[in-house]
């Protein structure tokens, strides 16, 4: 087989060659598309880059018309002429090698996939500049040679990870990431509503979800103005044009119509999202749709209030993923008036004393702080969020004590008549139980006014120092200038301890010395000897 000859590379180029010199070596196309499918990943990279220089040269060529339409047009009859028979035959050879180039996409050889991604690209941004030229159109989308990438890019075993990457820079065209949209989505809703919808696969979701979370939106109509061809401005349909070749004309131009609207990239944008939310989330994807829904998906589409049923549902899950739904329904709640009943009570349940230990602690607390700004909520309703959160910090670790102090103070300077919960009973040994009901989840029933902070009066005899002065903040008057939290947060073991070493008088020489209680060694322990060491084992 000349495929595996040191030169089959030259065959190969030299079968393109002459294909390049005349319809009489049209045959020569078959010759390409055999090569591409060697078991040499070299044979096959040359095949690619063959095949893409004799497709363009066809397309050049023969033109649009013949290539595509007469390709979908000549399943209604048959040929008649031999020219129409050669356009027949050429046009489905072109098309069987897009066919191609898409099956090499999931090639195991990196240079081979890449090679035929942007092969493809080039045949598609050709196809638009040679239809539009054809049809004296300032332009036109081929949407059916775009329709047959998404199944290639997407629904495959194959890692297309680094291809997604790849064709990033293709969506930086703005009808390209428009008619991308609705192909995916087209996908994902076949596969939702078909019959075969258990046999979607893991591959599939997080393909998709990797093209999904990297599109760009445009944020204006003044961003919109990057095209493949061409400028969709002004296009309509010939007054001249009949039957399907008007019904073709009048789908480009509502086609070419709705790129250059915005609400038209958000409508699509929105029901990709929602169609995609649909599929079987694993539970990695599933919190990173969470982490980046709130200012990634919401602020682009078209009516935020339909990720309602889906963060809801999210939020009473329970756990991180309930920590992670915080941050679409604040921003649904602040900016698009959602009406959540129970809310405070779902928040006040997520208080716990795992709450300290997971990943997105800080992330939380933040949102906790955003939640409680409001002067006008209830007295009963603070003081139980301040009470749960002293008590948690009996077993919290010192980062998230450090944390929660200044944040339990910044509540009661908001809300001064929780003050009581530090007033209240002089020194807490004077108390014979606490009537704060911990394990109560109605904050209304917890009884956390008539209670006391005396959880915090025993972090004054925390080990860590940093943590007992801390608690001196509640000892002073309060005044309205609240604690900035950001000092406190994203606190870990090893920053604790380098501040504990280096402190903020260096001026003070005493501070810096380590106190120390025992003496000196002056030799190894060994067997018989006691100075300076412990008694050994006797046998």
């Amino acid at each position: 087989d000349t495929l595996h000859d040191p030169m089959a590379r030259l065959d190969v180029k030299a079968a393109c060659d002459r294909f390049l010199k005349g319809p009489e070596n049209a045959n020569e196309l078959v010759t390409l598309l055999e090569a591409s499918e060697s078991d040499d990943k070299r044979i096959v990279a040359e095949a690619v880059k063959q095949l893409s220089r004799a497709c363009q040269h066809t397309l050049k060529f023969e033109g649009y018309h013949k290539l595509i339409e007469v390709h979908v047009d000549s399943v209604e009859g048959q040929s008649n002429s031999p020219e129409e028979e050669y356009c027949a035959w050429i046009s489905g050879k072109y098309h069987a090698c897009k066919i191609r180039l898409l099956e090499l996409v999931s090639h195991p050889c990196d240079h081979v996939k890449e090679r035929s991604l942007v092969s493809f690209m080039r045949l598609l941004i050709g196809e638009a500049s040679s239809a539009s030229e054809a049809s004296n159109s300032p332009y036109y989308f081929p949407m059916s040679t775009l329709e047959l990438l998404p199944k290639a890019l997407l629904d495959t075993d194959t890692d297309m990870q680094g291809m997604i990457e790849r064709f990033l820079e293709y969506l930086e065209y703005d009808d390209i990431r428009l008619h991308m949209m609705r192909a995916v989505r087209s996908i994902i809703t076949q596969k939702v509503d078909g019959t075969k919808a258990n046999d979607i696969r893991p591959t599939f979701v997080s393909h998709t979800f990797e093209l999904l979370r990297r599109i760009r939106m445009p944020e204006s109509a003044e961003d919109i103005g990057t095209f493949i061809a061409g400028s969709p401005v002004g296009v309509g349909l010939e007054a001249g044009a009949r039957g399907k070749s008007r019904k073709r004309k009048a789908a480009r131009t509502k086609s070419c119509h709705d790129v250059t609207v915005l609400a038209s990239h958000r409508r699509c944008f929105s029901e990709l999202w929602l169609s995609f939310l649909r599929l079987p989330l694993s539970n990695s994807i599933y919190k990173q749709v969470l982490t980046l829904i709130h200012d990634s998906v919401i602020p682009h589409m078209l009516d935020p209030k339909k990720l309602i049923d889906f963060l809801t549902d999210s939020y009473n899950v329970g756990g991180v993923i309930s920590l992670l739904a915080l941050n679409g329904l604040f921003v649904l709640v602040h900016k698009h008036n959602l009406d959540y009943p129970d809310f405070y009570t779902k928040l006040y349940a997520l208080l716990d004393h795992s709450v300290f230990h997971v990943k997105y602690c800080t992330r939380f607390f933040r949102l906790l702080d955003l939640f409680l700004t409001s002067t006008h909520l209830p007295a009963y309703l603070v003081a139980a969020f301040i009470k749960r959160m002293a008590r948690l910090t009996l077993t919290a670790p010192p980062s998230g004590i450090i944390m929660a102090i200044p944040f339990i103070c910044n509540l009661m300077k908001r809300h001064p008549s929780c003050n009581v919960l530090i007033h209240r009973g002089g020194d807490c040994k004077a108390m014979d139980s606490d009537p704060y009901q911990m394990e109560e989840v109605d904050p209304a029933k917890s009884h956390a006014l008539d209670s006391s902070l005396w959880e915090l009066q025993t972090m004054k005899s925390h080990y860590l120092p940093a943590v007992a002065s801390l608690v001196s903040l509640l000892e002073k008057p309060l005044n309205k200038v609240e604690h900035n939290m950001e000092k406190y947060m994203d606190r870990n073991y090893m920053q604790l301890f380098q501040e504990s070493l280096c402190h903020d008088d260096e001026d003070d020489e005493e501070q810096s010395k380590v106190a120390r209680s025992c003496k000196q060694p002056k030799s190894l322990a060994t067997a018989g000897s006691t100075e300076g060491s412990v008694p050994l084992w006797t046998w």
